[in-house]
């Protein structure tokens, strides 16, 4: 099943327009995050072209912000200019690109141009995804973790997520569990519609998931050697919580 999932989130992210955002949805510790993050690895970056910003991936988690201007932050800190040239080159040419995009913007330059070159910027999320400037490349991607551990009013977190998809011609994903949502599910079932145009169940992938773990530093011969009878305990325990099962391993 996710890998099913996977094949349509690789053909959503090529969609020129697709005016909807993707639910991915399931328990907590069914592997929702180190699904989404796997797939992210398998966008293969074109070659970056020092003139020009090249977009990637945005991630957030908005596991307890309490407003939308921390989201903005977040996704400030991920989109930053400096991270979108070549090992920090063409600081400068990357600034005016910027500087005409962003509605608040402030750099701090520090004269020579050499390596410690330094640049900060706040920018207005809305603006840069909304442009369709011809020095920024890559696909408006952005994935909004953790919408259930989220204290933002749960209208106000969906109307700024519809930003980026009705007007921004973003690809969103949207990762949560809907059963833990508290008093905001009934707000959630209410407005995601107008948001949301297709949800998945993400399911515990137990053998992939026990294999990376077994794996992991520090090593343990033992636990490789009792792979199968891991995979039976944790199928009888139906407990299916995959970040518990790590923390025991570990």
């Amino acid at each position: 099943m996710n890998e099913l999932i996977e094949h349509f989130l690789s053909e959503y992210v090529i969609n020129p327009d697709p005016q909807y955002a993707v639910l991915l949805k399931g328990k907590w510790g069914c592997g929702k995050t180190y699904f989404i993050r796997k797939w992210l690895k398998t966008l293969v970056r074109k070659d970056q072209d020092e003139n020009i910003i090249t977009l990637e991936p945005v991630y957030v988690s908005a596991y307890g912000m309490a407003s939308i201007s921390e989201l903005k932050i977040a996704i400030d800190r991920e989109i930053n200019p400096f991270f979108y040239t070549s090992a920090g080159k063409l600081i400068k040419n990357a600034g005016k690109i910027i500087s005409r995009i962003a509605l608040k913007t402030s750099f701090d330059l520090d004269g020579n141009m050499h390596d410690e070159t330094t640049i900060s910027a706040s920018l207005d999320p809305f603006a840069f995804f909304k442009s369709e400037s011809e020095e920024i490349s890559g696909v408006k991607l952005l994935v909004f973790d953790d919408i259930e551990r989220s204290q933002i009013d749960m209208k106000q977190l969906l109307g700024f997520i519809n930003g980026f998809v009705e007007h921004c011609g973003c690809h969103v994903i949207v990762i949560g569990d809907e059963e833990r949502l508290g008093e905001s599910k009934r707000v959630f079932e209410e407005f995601k519609e107008k948001t949301i145009g297709r949800e998945f169940e993400i399911l515990p992938d137990i053998t992939h998931a026990i294999d990376c773990f077994i794996s992991e530093a520090p090593i343990c011969e033992y636990l490789q050697s009792q792979r199968d009878f891991i995979i039976q305990c944790f199928v009888a325990s139906k407990y299916d919580n995959l970040r518990i099962l790590r923390q025991c391993l570990y």
